[in-house]
């Protein structure tokens, strides 16, 4: 079993990238005195459970061990999209 992100993100964000992959922007917080930075998600890896709604939101599942081995641990610190939980397939 693998243990997916759901989230719902933005049609903008999906079509942004390149054919292979999109980026999502990550919150390193506001004490850091660091910018936030860009991860590139595989869209082969990813899974999109719905078409984008009458406002343009689309939900889509992530593997977790994309964000582990970027070592992104609060899935909070996703900007741009709306984390919803953790499900298992």
């Amino acid at each position: 079993m693998k243990t997916y992100a759901k989230f719902m993100i933005y049609k903008d964000t999906l079509n942004e990238g390149t054919e292979k992959a999109f980026p999502l922007e990550i919150s390193v917080g506001a004490w850091s005195g660091k910018g936030n930075y860009r991860i590139w998600i595989p869209r082969s890896q990813c899974e999109v459970v719905s078409e984008p709604n009458e406002v343009g939101w689309a939900e889509v599942l992530i593997p977790n061990w994309i964000f582990t081995k970027q070592r992104i641990f609060k899935l909070e610190s996703v900007m741009d999209v709306s984390w919803k939980g953790f499900v298992q397939k």
